[in-house]
């Protein structure tokens, strides 16, 4: 028996509008009992019940089931070996268009840290990246390309580096990044992870990068959190646009396998990992106040006491 999240968030949508176990059962036409079940995890819905639910309680079904978020952005349209069409973008000239294509770098052996994860590091072989291919010069293409000069230089050894995402120096170009963040989000439909501290699609773990037509450079683009506004600056690396360059020059369907079998190892881990911590919950009233929130602060060293 787990306390999954369904029987968690089962439990505490009950108790918000004051119902008895029979008073669910009645509304979903099951027994008292199986609803006990339900709760304590002794027993799992179908995917019907759980819609039943949802559409019920005029609730999202990722809010009762809390699919789980994880860092790595683009393993899905890595693993279609699709790219991933970006268009009507609004920028000062027009719509700006562009193609996303995704793939996977291998980490060099000289990265000083890495993103976090409960998982072994040692299996980390890869980061995942998507390089923005402008169908035609945009105000944003050409914003880059007339500061090129400017751009920070960020060495391969601090690839994940925090501070470049999320602290960069003073002075450093920045252009607005709201359009482009919710488009990417939209064309990935992953809109359910759009309010994820983990998964941003250009932060530190996860590589967006974009090419300049005009000078042939490829560099690296961070959107910042939104209460900063998501402003969009860049870096530029030699070592990362060579590493680019290779994934692009291999062939498609050897690419396509090598990231298949790559992303399962890594999902196999970090699934593992989700069912040990679940299995060692407590199935308690405030969960969902204290447990998850100290859960997730103390996995990135935060010290801090929730009464």
């Amino acid at each position: 028996m787990r306390d999954s999240r369904f029987s968690i968030n089962l439990k505490s949508l009950r108790k918000d509008y004051k119902l008895t176990q029979e008073d669910l059962g009645k509304i979903l036409n099951v027994t008292k009992l199986q609803i006990s079940y339900y709760e304590r995890g002794v027993s799992y819905p179908k995917a019907d019940l759980v819609a039943r639910v949802a559409q019920y309680f005029n609730v999202p079904i990722n809010q009762l089931i809390e699919p789980s978020i994880r860092s790595n952005f683009y393993f899905r349209p890595i693993v279609k070996g699709e790219n991933i069409p970006l268009d009507n973008i609004p920028n000062k000239n027009g719509m700006a268009k562009f193609t996303g294509i995704p793939g996977l770098i291998e980490i060099p052996s000289i990265i000083q840290d890495r993103p976090y994860t409960a998982i072994n590091p040692n299996i980390m072989k890869y980061a995942n990246f998507m390089v923005l291919l402008p169908s035609e010069s945009n105000d944003l293409v050409q914003f880059f390309y007339t500061h090129f000069k400017e751009l920070p230089e960020q060495p391969i050894e601090r690839l994940f580096g925090y501070e470049f995402w999320n602290q960069p120096p003073k002075n450093t170009p920045s252009y607005d990044g709201f359009t482009l963040l919710y488009k990417i989000f939209s064309a990935t439909k992953q809109e359910a992870w759009l309010r994820s501290p983990l998964a941003q699609p250009a932060n530190d773990a996860n590589i967006l990068a974009l090419l300049l037509p005009e000078n042939n450079h490829i560099i690296r683009l961070f959107i910042r959190p939104e209460k900063y506004g998501c402003k969009l600056h860049a870096t530029y690396s030699s070592d990362l646009e060579n590493l680019i360059a290779s994934w692009l020059e291999e062939d498609p369907a050897q690419r396509i396998a090598k990231a298949q079998q790559y992303c399962l190892s890594i999902m196999k881990e970090e699934t593992a990992n989700e069912d040990f911590i679940d299995d060692n919950c407590t199935n308690t009233d405030d969960y969902d106040e204290k447990y998850n929130l100290k859960r997730f602060l103390e996995k990135r060293g935060a010290k801090i006491t929730i009464d």
